[in-house]
């Protein structure tokens, strides 16, 4: 019998012979064997247990147990919002008639569902008019679903919630050269919107009396309206806004609730920073407000806290954080921006795993297409694929990442030697960093750096020192679990290659640093003994009067491209938002970046006087987007090959030449093809420019390398449009391209009957080895929609992996209709009944490992137990789900679970939830024998490309009675996402 795509084949158990887990690999047989190279790692040893110190204490419980928790969502609706109708109108503006209109008829269509949301339990909270039609509402986990078939309800999308995430960064960057331009450029008239904790209006940076007294009177009334001399439309600096929350508020706690009043006086201090950073006056170092003149001669004097990027700018402080904790309100502060016709909105906030379709993306979107530039954070969360927080996923929004003047990278260290030089670097886990000095024991061999691959390569002084490695040969846990052991405080690991990685670590309870390959000589030259310290990479303190203290992160990095961006709205008063956003982004530097990457670092390093000078922007064909050349994920059985049109606009009358050119920054093997080497636009006309990407398939990259590591593969660089005598005043553009590549193999699966039943894999069209991977399928799951595809299960199954006599690792194997980006955004719950008495013993569920550890998420999924009588939660494994997949593995110690040779058999299901956090339960039980499985389970066969492979198998028809399965699930995790990656063959009983 075959298998066809979208139908299971049947096999009888008729014939069906006992195996013997023992003789496994035995029954193997090949009718072409593939080359060793192509081989992974097979067994329990592809899986990377956790640290065990014992239950977690502060960790998330499963969603499964928080189905009655009241989680928050935005249902959206069929009615244009009033951002939606700007966008299509020349100027982005319309009259109050038509305004009362919408508002109108988006209220009548609110009214006619919110009976039906309160008659589920479910509260609306606000109601949405001005940057999208939609509610945010209240309501139950387990109701979320239900909401989406309500009349006229387009979806409905997660509300994300948000944590917070000078005097040389401003003149860095460049913003003096602007100001003291002819003519010069700082913001006036020009309002920002600020979306953060609030704002010290008493500061002498905003023009405030800059006393502690001042802001001691102002606190004692901060529900009151505000001293119209410091606050509102006469104000000196901060014009207006509001407060959406009060002091109290914190997203976090249950209950607590939005107490909205007009005064956004700051409590927190981060909102104060952000707002001097981008249009702060600046002080003197006397505590004044400093007036000007704005020049780079006014830095020789020195200022107690320097101007922001746009001085003169106007601010609009709208409050969403209480004085401590999370907020949840950042689309009902885009409202306010929307509605009041602000120029730029800056948000210094962030949710990881951030998608287009969240409430808070949706608004800033529509904000973008009303002709605001909205100027959001990538988060902090480090450098992981696909985490950048929301609202920064926005199709339509700038998202920073962050750069300081001292350390030029996201979660950016300093690593400074005693004896001289030292090195930036990332620290991927978000661990403590040791303070002070500290020994510093930098491993060598001959006249390279050491591998750090054996515990005796680390000598004794490592203890309480950094230690520093080199990249290859054993796995990133393997370095730091030697580090550790020999007592190290931080591991500092050189590339081997140009850039930053994605270092995949689950062992590690020390700092682990990414270091570049360039700074192998630094290391090298350094002396023996050495110490060295690790240091994170002058802004205004609120309720100083005058003070400044100094942070960095995305948060800071923010500001300083909403000032650029008002900067450009006043040099360029008639251009429309996506001509504006393009100057901002296709202006930036890369060469100010050492080891330049698209993936972490955008467009390079922004440019004030190349934002307000350039008259050249390109437009790419792809969805009408600015920029950015996103080619998306490529899942690759033959060459790559796409085409561009790049559109070169100049907005003004004077032509403009270039030279353009394209250089790849990295990655996998490819190359880019410009249809000319220079390109002439005349006055307010277009030229198109054609590119085009060829990626060959065969070196795009598999998921995981010959250590099991998970890897993540890209082909990227920048096409740079160079002027030719002094045209476009001299500024260059620069166009980021980036493409997710994936190799992929065909594996296929056909369950052959007969004396000897035997499952024939086939990798026909592959260009790369593919595992078939067996498990004993358990659970089936049809397709319905209430959860999004890219997380909904199609099938789960289970193979046991024996380490003992005694024990085995149990691996669950859970297979989506779509493709997720980063599947630690989801969560799987397998409850677990190990007793037989039909209550559940156990949910083993895989989330974020830094989430459910730390509260601070890190892009590395992982899987955790929970006792569900005595409540305790361990952390089990590394789950293995590659990004940009389909396939979700969890690994789990069978003793964990109380199953042992003498007490073999569990029943298990699942409870599936997407990156919203709506869920679905499947339905129906599956059984399963660790220690006597009924099918033939925990295989690993590489089939090479065109090659064939022959899989003896056999049923035992005894235990099948007992633990029967639906048939064998061969995944293949090299496949094409979706179904593609689980081969199910289903057995007749």
């Amino acid at each position: 019998m075959h298998r066809s795509k979208g139908r299971v084949v049947a096999a009888t158990t008729a014939r069906a012979r006992y195996w013997q887990l023992a003789a496994l690999t035995a029954l193997i047989t090949f009718i072409a064997i593939p080359p060793a190279a192509d081989a992974q790692q097979a067994g329990a040893s592809r899986f990377k247990a956790a640290s065990r110190t014992g239950p977690l204490t502060t960790a998330r419980q499963p969603l499964s147990l928080l189905d009655k928790e009241q989680v928050k969502v935005v249902v959206t609706m069929s009615a244009e919002s009033t951002a939606e109708v700007r966008a299509r109108v020349p100027g982005h503006q319309i009259s109050k008639q038509d305004h009362d209109a919408i508002h109108t008829q988006v209220s009548q269509q609110h009214a006619s569902v919110e009976p039906s949301i309160v008659a589920r339990g479910g509260k609306v909270l606000a109601h949405y008019h001005d940057s999208m039609n939609g509610m945010k509402v209240e309501i139950a986990r387990s109701e979320v679903a239900g909401l989406s078939n309500l009349p006229g309800v387009v979806q409905v999308v997660g509300v994300p919630k948000y944590n917070i995430n000078n005097a040389v960064s401003v003149p860095f960057i460049g913003a003096p050269a602007v100001w003291q331009g002819v003519p010069g450029f700082r913001g006036e008239h020009v309002k920002i919107a600020i979306i953060d904790t609030g704002i010290d209006y008493t500061h002498a940076n905003f023009g405030g009396p800059g006393t502690v007294a001042a802001f001691t009177a102002a606190a004692a009334s901060s529900t009151a309206p505000a001293d119209p001399t410091m606050f509102g439309p006469n104000a000196p600096k901060v014009k207006g806004g509001t407060d959406l929350v009060g002091d109290d508020y914190n997203a976090d706690v249950a209950g607590s609730v939005p107490v909205p009043d007009p005064n956004p006086l700051d409590c927190n201090g981060h909102g104060s920073h952000v707002s001097g950073t981008a249009a702060g006056f600046g002080v003197t170092n006397d505590g004044a407000t400093y007036h000007g003149p704005y020049d780079e001669a006014a830095y020789a004097a020195g200022f107690g806290i320097g101007p922001g990027v746009a001085p003169l700018a106007d601010l609009y402080m709208v409050r969403v954080f209480g004085c401590a904790g999370s907020t949840d309100v950042v689309a009902d502060a885009i409202e306010w921006a929307v509605h009041n016709d602000m120029d730029v909105i800056s948000m210094s906030l962030g949710s990881p795993y951030g998608v287009t379709g969240t409430a808070d993306a949706i608004a800033s979107d529509n904000a973008a297409k009303a002709g605001i530039i909205v100027v959001a954070a990538a988060g902090n969360n480090g450098p992981a694929p696909y985490i950048t927080g929301d609202p920064g996923t926005a199709s339509h929004a700038i998202s920073v990442a962050a750069m300081n003047a001292r350390a030029f990278l996201v979660n950016g260290v300093h690593i400074a030697l005693s004896s001289g030089g030292g090195a930036n670097g990332v620290e991927a886990n978000s661990l403590k960093l040791p303070t002070g000095s500290v020994a510093a024991v930098i491993l060598k061999s001959g006249a390279a750096l050491g591998l750090g691959c054996n515990a005796t390569d680390f000598p004794a002084s490592t203890k309480g020192a950094l230690a520093i490695v080199a990249r290859g040969t054993c796995s990133f846990d393997q370095k730091v679990t030697n580090a550790q052991n020999a007592g190290a405080v931080a591991l500092g690991v050189v590339n081997n290659a140009a850039g930053f990685f994605n270092p995949l670590i689950d062992a590690a309870t020390i700092p682990f640093i990414e270091l570049l390959q360039s700074d192998t000589p630094t290391f090298l030259a350094a002396p023996s003994p050495v110490n060295a310290s690790i240091t994170p990479a002058n802004i205004p303190a609120m309720g100083t009067g005058t003070g400044g203290i100094f942070e960095s992160g995305t948060s800071m990095a923010t500001p300083h491209v909403a000032g650029v961006a008002a900067l450009a709205v006043q040099a360029h008063k008639d251009w429309k938002e996506p001509g504006l956003r393009a100057a901002v982004v296709q202006t930036a530097s890369p060469t100010a970046l050492p080891d330049y990457a698209p993936r972490i670092e955008g467009s390079g390093l922004v440019q004030p006087i190349g934002a307000t000078a350039t008259n050249v922007t390109v437009h790419g064909d792809e969805g009408g987007h600015m920029g950015l050349m996103s080619f998306g994920v490529a899942e690759l059985t033959r060459n790559f090959h796409e085409e561009r049109e790049l559109i070169v606009r100049n907005h003004e009358r004077l032509p403009a030449s270039f030279t353009a050119a394209a250089t790849a920054s990295g990655g996998v093997p490819h190359s880019v093809h410009l249809s000319r080497s220079s390109v002439s636009v005349r006055g307010h006309d277009e030229e198109v420019l054609h590119m085009t990407l060829d990626v060959p398939a065969g070196s795009a990259g598999a998921t995981h390398d010959a250590l099991g590591n998970v890897l993540f593969e890209d082909a990227s660089g920048a096409i740079t449009l160079t002027p030719e005598s002094a045209s476009n005043n001299g500024v260059s553009l620069n166009l980021p391209y980036y493409l997710v590549t994936r190799a992929r193999s065909t594996v296929d699966a056909d369950l052959r009957d007969g004396k000897q039943p035997s499952i024939r894999l086939t990798n026909r069209n592959g260009v790369i080895a593919g595992n078939g991977d067996f498990y004993a399928w358990g659970l089936k799951n049809p397709k319905s929609g209430k959860i999004a595809a890219a997380f909904e299960p199609r099938a789960v199954g289970v193979q046991t992996n024996p380490i003992s006599a005694t024990d085995s690792v149990l691996v669950f194997a859970v297979n989506t209709y779509g493709r997720f980006s980063n599947p630690a955004s989801g969560e799987y719950d397998i409850y677990i009944d190990v007793n037989g008495d039909g209550v559940y013993d156990f949910i083993l569920f895989c989330a974020d490992i830094g989430g459910i550890t730390t509260g601070t998420a890190n892009g590395q999924i992982g899987t955790f137990l929970v006792n569900l009588k005595t409540g305790a939660e361990f952390a089990e494994f590394n789950a293995d789900a590659p990004t940009d997949g389909s396939t979700v593995l969890l690994p789990v110690f069978a003793s964990d679970l109380g199953i042992t040779p003498t007490n073999p058999r569990f029943t298990y299901t699942m409870n599936a939830f997407d990156d919203t956090g709506a869920g679905e339960a499947l339905t129906g039980t599956a059984s399963f024998n660790a220690f006597k499985p009924s099918v033939s389970n925990a295989l690993f066969v590489p089939v090479g490309p065109n090659l064939t492979v022959d899989v003896p198998v056999t049923i035992d028809p005894v235990e099948f009675q007992k633990t029967p399965a639906l048939g064998f699930m061969i995944v293949t995790e090299d496949n094409h996402s979706g179904e593609d990656q689980a081969n199910l063959l289903k057995i007749k009983h």
